[in-house]
This record gives structure tokens, C-alpha cells and sequence, in this order.
């Protein structure tokens, strides 16, 4: 194993490792090495096998030694975005997207003016690291926009609405941008986001989100958060509408972030104080506040299930696999069956004509490649 902190020689520095050891020398996942080696930060040679690379050992330990310096520098400010930080917001944009999907200041400014607790974003100095924007609207816009009666740039600023008046809102998620070397701040901008909805429970509450996946990272995010798909009538006939979701914050959340909002706001509904690290359940960047002894049931320790007996050690189910790389399951066998990326299935005893999918640590390592190369994972998935 190598270790930064000693003094390299010249023939040490030249030399090659496979993709488990480099990982494990950054201390990432290999998707995340594949990242930056395709980003030109880490040189790579071909390796023995269809397209394994082996990684130069200096690059890597360079690379290490920055990142712990950023994380040591880079402690994020999290608040609500302005018109001010639209400069830095729209980089980010450009940085994380293409062209196609930016929106520009005129746009944006009038919004944040007339509501501004718009976007929660996060910052270093004017470096803006992540940010989610929700516009609160009345709901017939919102499906509007969602149908494709209308673009959501053409949205208006009297068209936003204040939180002044009590009652319930409806918000469409219109933008999650994370920079893809800091995926820890989507959980800690959702927390302080539901900080703020809890301080106006009850009289101001959100009943419903609506999103629509602009991108396949934008699908597997929804998917996460368990958002169910949206259905619109046509001709007494329900009919999905391309790529729209909504979650109902009034049913039993299915994620852990969403029932420890919902958990929140019963508590203070009840007329008990509620600490930060209640409402988002997660690490964040508030200060504890009043500790809180928290009703919840504790959750379940999950066990990951074991793999075959003949198989190689490091041998994972696929759907634990897929969980690992940010991709539903199901679209990761379509995958693999449509581009017979190889895999080992095993009939299952209990369910005749169904098999069990499993990929060894080395088929690991090629599908992972096969998704990076064919861009079924984005680097805001890594």
C-alpha cells in the first residue's frame, strides 16, 4: 500500500496500479476514479484485459493530498440564494450541464426577487458548490409546465408565490445541481430546506413537490426520493406524463430524509421543540440546537445479503451493486441483457423461471467502465 506522506522515488512516481488498488490509494469509488482519470487528472495506461487501465501512483497521491486540502479550507456556507450569487450559480450550471439547460440572469433574478426562499445554495466565498430551487406556484402552472403546455423559463415573477399568506403550497423542483465532488451537500441543503418548512408549520405547509428529470442523473435522484410518477386523463384514459413526478409530503414518507421531516413537524404540531438534526435525520451543517429526544422507531439494521458459496469473494447481487453506483436495478439488467454485458445468473429455488444476478469484483470493474464510457452515469452520479 502506498502512503502520501512518504518521499517517492523517481521509479515509484512512474508507476502503474490496477483500478481496485488506485481507488483505495484515493480513498474513492472506482466510478469516482474513472471520473477523474477521464477528466485527464489521473494519467492511465492500458491494462492486461479488455478495457482495464492501470492509474500512475504520483497522480493519485497528488490528487489525495489536494482534495484533503479543499475539504481541510472548503467548509461550505449554506443560505438562501440572492440575485448577487447568480454569477457563481450559473457557472456551476455550465460546470454540471450543457448549454441546452442553463437559463441566464434575467431569468432567474426577477424570481429570486419577488421569493426569496427560493434556492437554498452552498458556498465557498462566491463559489457556488450546490444549490436546490423550488418555486412555490399554483398547481395548474406547475402541470403546465410539466405537460409541455408551456416552457419553464416562461414562467413569470408575478407567477411566483410569496409565503406571506397561510395554507397549503404546491412546489416544482425546477433545478438540483451538486458539484460532483461534493455529493454530501444535496442531503445537507434538503436538510436545512426542511429546517425552514418546519419553522413555518402549521401555518404555512407544503402538500406536494413536483419535479421532471431533465437528465438521467435527474430520473435516478427521483428515484431515490421514491417521487411517484404523474399521471394525467386523456379521453377517460390515465396516462403518464413524460418523465413527471410528485411526492406527497401528507403520505408516509419512503425515504428517511422525508419521514424525519414528517416526524418534525408532528412533534411541533404536538408543541414540542424540534433540534436541527431531527428535521433532516442527517449530518448538517446547523448547530445542535436544543437535543431533542426523538419518538422514531429505530430503523432496522439491514444486512447485505450473502453472496453464493462458489463464488469470488467480493461477488455482489446486482441490485446491491446497482444501489453502490446510483442506478435503478431495472435499468441496469436492461443494460446488461441489451449489451450482454457479462454477469452470472442463478436460478432462484423459490421463484421458478426467475434468476438470481450476481457480478464478481472483476465484472464489477467492467460494467462500471461499460456505464462510465457509454454515459449512463454522469459525473454528478459518481
Amino acid at each position: 500500500m502506498f502512503d502520501e506522506k512518504q518521499t517517492l522515488s523517481d521509479e515509484r512516481k512512474s508507476e502503474y496500479v490496477a483500478a481496485q488498488e488506485a481507488a483505495k490509494i484515493l480513498g474513492v469509488k472506482p466510478a469516482k476514479l474513472y471520473y477523474y482519470a477521464e477528466r485527464e487528472v489521473i494519467r492511465r495506461e492500458p491494462g492486461r484485459g479488455h478495457k482495464k487501465f492501470r492509474y500512475n501512483v504520483a497522480d493519485l497521491l497528488a490528487l489525495k493530498s489536494k482534495l484533503r486540502a479543499r475539504r481541510r479550507q472548503d467548509t461550505p456556507e449554506l443560505r438562501w440564494m440572492t440575485p448577487r450569487d447568480l454569477p457563481g450559480v450559473l457557472k456551476l450550471d455550465l460546470e454540471v450541464f450543457d448549454h441546452a439547460l442553463v437559463g441566464d440572469y434575467s431569468t432567474y433574478a426577477p424570481w429570486l426577487t419577488k421569493n426569496p426562499y427560493i434556492a437554498m445554495a452552498a458556498f465557498s466565498g462566491e463559489r457556488c458548490l450546490a444549490y436546490i430551487s423550488m418555486l412555490p406556484l399554483p398547481e395548474p402552472t406547475i402541470l403546465d409546465v410539466l405537460s409541455g403546455t408551456r416552457d419553464e423559463l416562461s414562467i413569470r415573477d408575478e407567477e411566483i408565490l410569496t409565503y406571506e399568506e397561510p395554507g397549503e403550497y404546491t412546489l416544482l423542483a425546477n433545478s438540483v445541481v451538486i458539484n460532483p465532488e461534493r455529493p454530501e451537500l444535496l442531503y445537507a441543503l434538503l436538510g436545512r430546506v426542511m429546517e425552514h418548512w418546519t419553522d413555518q408549520y402549521p401555518e404555512r405547509q407544503v402538500a406536494r413537490i413536483f419535479a421532471q428529470a431533465a437528465s438521467e442523473s435527474g430520473d435516478i435522484l427521483i428515484q431515490k426520493l421514491f417521487m411517484a410518477p404523474l399521471y394525467r386523463t386523456v379521453e377517460n384514459t390515465m396516462l403518464p406524463i413524460h418523465n413527471a413526478y410528485v411526492l406527497d409530503l401528507r403520505r408516509a414518507g419512503a425515504t428517511r430524509v422525508i419521514r424525519s421531516f414528517q416526524e418534525a413537524i408532528k412533534r411541533k404540531g404536538a408543541g414540542l421543540q424540534v433540534a436541527p438534526s431531527v428535521v433532516s435525520g442527517l449530518p448538517s451543517f446547523t448547530a445542535p440546537g436544543v437535543e431533542v429526544a426523538s419518538s422514531r422507531v429505530a430503523p432496522r439494521q439491514k444486512t447485505e445479503p450473502a453472496s453464493p458459496p462458489n463464488l469470488p469473494e467480493g461477488s455482489k447481487p446486482v441490485f446491491v451493486y446497482a444501489r453502490e453506483v446510483g442506478i435503478a436495478r431495472r435499468r441496469l439488467v436492461d443494460y446488461m441483457e441489451r449489451y450482454h454485458l457479462e454477469h452470472i445468473a442463478i436460478p432462484n429455488p423459490k421463484r421458478e423461471g426467475e434468476s438470481e444476478r450476481y457480478l464478481t469484483p472483476e465484472q464489477q470493474e467492467h460494467v462500471r467502465a461499460w456505464l462510465v464510457e457509454n454515459g449512463k452515469l454522469t459525473s454528478s452520479d459518481l
